[in-house]
């Protein structure tokens, strides 16, 4: 069975799509795990200020995935803690741990500093009693005074011998003048159960809206109320002194109030309420049935607050479809946290975020240190198989949702039994669709995907053929542009600069003038991508001031190299392999000092191993100008070969290597001396 034509790379290391050959970048982007960063709130005393009156240093971490929605810890200001995502209000993070399963005791009692849960509550009721003290003043006077004037009509009514439906639209009209005058409701309620919190984000999200279109979100006929009005008084439930209502035929009647006219609004409710108290009691019942609830009227189902919370959680980072950390993400959160999950864990569990939560105030404290984010241990490579594999798995979703297609409609036009065919065992009718495998499945959907990947992907690129220089360049790029990577507009310099964990992976010479600058880099000669995505550089072990070449090359990433002392690898050794015993310049981490050799550990391969191919071509090198070299190894991608070609008067000997490695050059499969040649043949004795 046919599922697509899959491409394969040549041994040249390029496509061939339509007779052109393509070329797919590495990008570098982010690895999946989690960051702590520092973040500065700068406060300006007025908007005309060119400085700052005063700064706050805070901390947020991030958890980055493969797939799936990026998350946001953060601590602002006021000590108030968050979680954010990239679309969508911000969340309590109270809110996100209880949403995540966990109970309150059990959070307080992990972390450090508990009361920074609940400063995004305090601040949310200081802000509104300084709203309602600015907007009522004195609250007392004025409920007073409305209660006595409800007192006077009420005893007017009965005098006069009104009918209630007057009284009823007074209490209406008293009742909208309140609400008029009533600040909003809190945004941020303190909650206490996974319960609650589900219901919040229910109501943070508007979850109800993002049902099927035939959800249409009404109550029963039969029923005199409303759940628009419910909703309304859910609204102004804390606020208002109408805080409940029931609605008997045409008559609206207010249940509870504040305390300050408690007495005046329970006589009024209790001597309408007398009149028809069954049918007071079914209308609440009612209410309360219908509150945090939504109805489908195509399936009858009723969808609860909390329900659909629960499923917002669920679906945003607990499903492997939607959320996917990785092997290696699992792997770095684990380390950094000093969780013991198993690898096969790649969804976000509530104790990666309890952990994180706990490790942030911790960072607040001084007690633990921020990460960098441009050291190249926290970033990773998406080579040409991570990309033709993600491109894969897309042209097999879409080949699911084709055969789901298919089968509705096939089930569509099934022949239902009847009652006496099922009774009796009838046959069906010959006209009855048949399904198979080969009608279900077809190469569209996996062969558009990978048409659409090469033909229009930022990544794929028409291979630059120029010379053999511009073609082997091409293939050990490196860039951090394009999906998933970081925008030419916003670059900053920091990611644009050279960083000391590039010595041996990224060349910091060779690299684009003008808004590329920093962005689009090339590997090392000497580099190596591990299977985990990380650039390794070679070194050799030195023990007791003797360099172990006898052992081998070893490759380390750089978050093993940092913790070593690493020598230059031009220095001059004795027969032996001895290092001088004179202090010698040496790397530690971003530090760069002078020390004896019985205290290193590693050195360096070759000179060359911290510059690319195009950079390693030039001569002297270490006397020209940085900026003149960058500009040379660029135009050297831009020679065009001669038809008959010449050695150069100064080289540097990598000029053969690399005609050989790009492929443009014959080479044999034995060695031996080349007796004849011509252009039809060649002849090698070989021993």
């Amino acid at each position: 069975m046919l599922f697509a034509h899959f491409p394969l790379m040549t041994n040249r290391g390029h496509f061939v799509l339509n007779g052109s050959a393509r070329v797919i970048i590495n990008q570098l982007v982010r690895s999946p795990g989690i960051y702590f960063r520092k973040n500065f709130h700068e406060i300006y005393s007025s908007k005309w200020s060119e400085k700052p009156s005063t700064t706050f240093c805070r901390f947020y971490a991030d958890i980055i995935c493969l797939k799936g929605t990026w998350l946001r810890l953060e601590c602002d200001k006021d000590f108030s803690m968050w979680a954010k995502t990239k679309k969508g209000p911000k969340i309590p993070l109270l809110w996100f741990l209880l949403g995540m399963g966990l109970g309150e005791k059990y959070i307080l009692n992990s972390v450090s500093k508990p009361m920074y849960l609940f400063e995004s509550f305090t601040k949310e009721i200081e802000k509104l009693r300084q709203s309602n003290s600015r907007f009522f003043g004195n609250t007392d006077q004025k409920n007073s005074t409305r209660s006595s004037q409800l007192k006077s009509q009420v005893q007017k009514a009965k005098s006069l011998q009104q009918p209630k439906t007057n009284l009823s639209i007074r209490a209406s009209q008293l009742k909208t003048g309140r609400r008029q005058q009533t600040t909003k409701q809190l945004k941020y309620a303190y909650v206490s159960s996974p319960q609650q919190a589900w219901e919040q984000i229910q109501q943070l999200f508007k979850l109800k809206k993002t049902l099927r279109k035939s959800s249409v979100f009404t109550v029963d006929k039969s029923t005199s109320t409303s759940y628009d009005m419910d909703k309304r008084n859910n609204s102004i439930q804390k606020h208002s002194p109408f805080v409940g209502q029931v609605f008997t035929g045409n008559l609206r009647v207010p249940l509870q109030s504040a305390q300050s006219n408690s007495t005046h609004m329970k006589s009024f409710a209790e001597s309408l309420a007398s009149t028809n108290s069954g049918q007071v009691q079914t209308q609440q019942k009612n209410l309360s049935a219908l509150r945090a609830s939504v109805v489908d009227k195509r399936t009858g189902k009723k969808f609860k607050a909390y329900e659909l919370g629960r499923k917002w959680f669920s679906n945003k980072f607990m499903n492997p479809r939607t959320y996917d950390l990785g092997k290696q993400g699992r792997w770095s959160i684990n380390k950094k946290l000093g969780l013991t999950l198993p690898i096969q864990q790649t969804t976000l569990t509530a104790l990666d975020v309890l952990t994180a939560t706990d490790s942030l105030m911790r960072i607040e404290d001084g007690f633990l240190e921020v990460d960098d984010i441009d050291h190249l241990k926290n970033k990773k490579l998406r080579t040409a198989g991570e990309c033709v594999q993600e491109i894969f798995s897309i042209g097999l979703i879409r080949l699911e949702k084709s055969i789901r297609l298919k089968l509705n409609d096939v089930r569509q036009s099934l022949p239902q039994k009847s009652s006496l065919g099922r009774r009796f065992g009838s046959k069906q009718s010959s006209h009855q669709n048949h399904l198979n495998f080969h009608s279900l499945i077809n190469t569209r959907p996996i062969n558009g995907a990978f048409r659409e990947f090469f033909g229009t992907h930022p990544l794929s690129q028409f291979m630059d053929q120029i010379n053999p220089l511009a073609e082997i360049t091409h293939k050990r790029r490196l860039t951090s542009l394009g999906p998933g990577g970081v925008s030419r507009d916003t670059a900053t310099l920091a990611i644009r600069g050279i960083h000391p964990s590039h010595y041996g992976r990224i060349c910091p010479i060779e690299t684009p003038e003008g808004k590329n600058t920093g962005l689009v880099n090339s590997i090392t000669t000497f580099a190596k991508i591990s299977p985990e995505g990380f650039l390794c550089s070679p070194f050799y072990k030195v023990y007791k001031g003797q360099v172990q070449k006898n052992l081998g090359v070893f490759f380390l990433g750089p978050a093993e190299e940092e913790h070593f002392q690493t020598a230059t690898p031009d220095l001059n050794l004795t027969s032996l392999g001895f290092l001088p015993n004179s202090p010698i310049p040496v790397r530690l981490g971003k530090r760069f000092v002078r020390m004896k050799s019985q205290k290193l550990a590693l050195m360096g391969v070759s000179p060359l191993q911290m510059i690319s191919v195009a950079t390693s071509f030039i001569p002297f090198l270490e006397h020209d100008d940085a900026n003149r070299a960058l500009m040379g190894s660029n135009m050297q991608r831009q020679a065009v070969p001669l038809l008959k070609p010449e050695r150069p008067f100064i080289g540097t000997g990598l000029e053969a290597r690399v005609v050989s490695d790009s492929g443009h050059a014959l080479t044999s499969k034995t060695s031996g001396y080349v007796f004849y040649s011509s252009g039809s043949k060649i002849y090698v004795y070989t021993f």
